[in-house]
Order: C-alpha cells, then sequence, then structure tokens
C-alpha cells in the first residue's frame, strides 16, 4: 500500500509532520482530517532505491540554478525536503528536476545531508562536491553555495565577453576562406583550361594554385572532416599540460587561454577561501575545478 508523506498543521496551530499509509492521496488526507489536522503538503514516498541511477548531465545554466536554488533554500532555514521537491516541479529543465526530486527522496528517506550531496556528486562537478563537504564544516552549506553562483555567473560573464571578443577575427577568417574556396573552385579552373592551350611552361605560383584548385574540386569533403579533426584535436592538446604551455606560444589566442586559465582558477581559490576552507583544501579544489590542465597539474 502507497505510503505518503505530509506536513500539518493541529487544531492548536502547531506544525508536524509524517508518514501515513492509504490506497490514495485522497483517503490520506481523510485520515488525517479525522485526526484533526489540516494538510498543508503531501506527496507519495518513494524509496530512494527505486530513483533512477541513471546519470544526467547538468548544463553550466543548470548547475547556476542549482547552486542559487538549493542556497537560498539553505540560507532561508526551508527544510530541503520540501523545498527541493518543490523545486523540482517548478524548474523547466528535466535534468535538474531529477536531480531536485532524487536528492529530496533521499532526505526524506532520513540520509544525512552529505551522504545525499556525495550520492549525487556524479551530476555535478568534483570540486563542488568537495566544496560542499568543506562547507558543512565551515560556513554553512548554504554560503558556499550562493558563493558557488556568485562564481558560475562571474565566469559566465567572463566568456561571453572572450566569445565578443574573439567574433570579429572568426568571422573574417571564415569568411576569407569561403572567398578563397569559391576562387580556387570557380575561377582558378577557368583559366587553367586557357593556360593548357599555350603548351607552355608555367610560372611555380601559378602550378601550385592550379594544383590547389584540382585538389579542393576531387576532395572537397576534406572541407569539412579537417575542421572537425583539428577542434577534436585542440581539445585534446588542452587535455595535456606540456602541451598547453605550447598553446601559450600562439599569436593571439594563447594570452587569452592562458589568462582564462588563472581567472577561472582565481575565482575559485578566492570563493574557496571566502568561505572558510582551509588553503591546502582549497588548492586542491580549485585546481580540480579549473579548465586549464597545466594549472590543475600545479595545483594538485
Amino acid at each position: 500500500m502507497p505510503v505518503f508523506k505530509y506536513h500539518a498543521i493541529d487544531l492548536s496551530g502547531r506544525v508536524s509532520s509524517g508518514e501515513v499509509t492509504a490506497d490514495d492521496e485522497a483517503a490520506a488526507c481523510e485520515q488525517l482530517r479525522s485526526l484533526g489536522l489540516s494538510v498543508t503538503t503531501m506527496h507519495e514516498f518513494v524509496a530512494p532505491h527505486d530513483v533512477s541511477p541513471n546519470p544526467v548531465s547538468l548544463s553550466p545554466a543548470d548547475q547556476l540554478e542549482f547552486a542559487r536554488q538549493v542556497g537560498d533554500l539553505v540560507s532561508a532555514r526551508v527544510p530541503l525536503p520540501i523545498g527541493l521537491r518543490a523545486l523540482a516541479e517548478e524548474v523547466p529543465s528535466s535534468s535538474l528536476s531529477q536531480v531536485f526530486l532524487g536528492m529530496s527522496q533521499d532526505l526524506e528517506a532520513g540520509i544525512a545531508e552529505e551522504q545525499v550531496f556525495s550520492r549525487w556528486s556524479s551530476q555535478l562537478p568534483t570540486y563542488v562536491t568537495g566544496m560542499i563537504h568543506a562547507s558543512n564544516q565551515a560556513r554553512g552549506l548554504g554560503q558556499g553555495l550562493l558563493l558557488f553562483a556568485d562564481y558560475l555567473r562571474q565566469r559566465s560573464q567572463f566568456r561571453q565577453l572572450q566569445f565578443e571578443s574573439l567574433l570579429y577575427p572568426i568571422t573574417v577568417v571564415v569568411v576569407i576562406g569561403l572567398l578563397c574556396c569559391f576562387l580556387l573552385a570557380a575561377i582558378v579552373p577557368q583559366f587553367g583550361s586557357i593556360f593548357a592551350g599555350f603548351g607552355v611552361e608555367l610560372p611555380s605560383v601559378t602550378v601550385v594554385l592550379l594544383g590547389m584548385s584540382n585538389l579542393l574540386l576531387t576532395s572537397w569533403p576534406l572541407l569539412f572532416v579537417i575542421p572537425i579533426g583539428l577542434v577534436w584535436a585542440f581539445r585534446m592538446l588542452l587535455r595535456i599540460p606540456n602541451m598547453v604551455q605550447l598553446l601559450y606560444l600562439v599569436p593571439f589566442y594563447g594570452p587569452i587561454l592562458r589568462f582564462r586559465g588563472l581567472s577561472d582558477f582565481s575565482m575559485l581559490l578566492s570563493m574557496m577561501i571566502r568561505n572558510g576552507v582551509r588553503l591546502p583544501e582549497a588548492l586542491r579544489l580549485a585546481g580540480e575545478g579549473s579548465t586549464d590542465s597545466n594549472i590543475r597539474q600545479g595545483a594538485l
């Protein structure tokens, strides 16, 4: 038979909570009314093992919303099981709703907060889980999550500024590349047929252009494969500390890459220290959260 958890107010105005077994929610409310209780909230209890164990992916926006909402709940001293269940019904993100609902059900089952956050740590960055654990021992979970939300907001603003600064040069490079492809595919071949009728030796530069034109016309799928391969290789290089140091030397982008990593690490470290985390632990957590593998290796 289903079990329902409830919060109610008795005749003297005191708030009470507990569980009641009934065939459905209406029958459960009727049982409580017969006991002189006015139900404020009620929901069917689902054991933690019934929650889908499949991991969900939280986007940066979801992580920001998680930190802000849970931080506000803890700071306002709202009971986490009730607050998380309400958030699960209100947030538009299905992934975030699944996390809130699972955490609420774990807390209702009597699992400690630290264990609940540890259980759902696969849905959050590693350094966030560590910061939550440290926050429970220092200034408090709510303060730590609000500081984390502030960090995510600043990082988002910084990356938006970085994207805007790179948008113009990237657009120029793409337009020039498309123009060159058009010339090699549509204009140069016409000159090639003209030169072929002359029967004379062509300059080396002209030969190179004709060769590039033929290569483009015969191997045009490479135009799609090569950029994808370059992006993949670049992402792989970012994971190798020694290679990241070489990328620092790339004109224009190298300094941006380096200072973005330093900015992320500095903001994370500042957040940890402000939250009362001890310096050795703060360095480790900030290193785990850094997007720069070179800085991560040095911090760890």
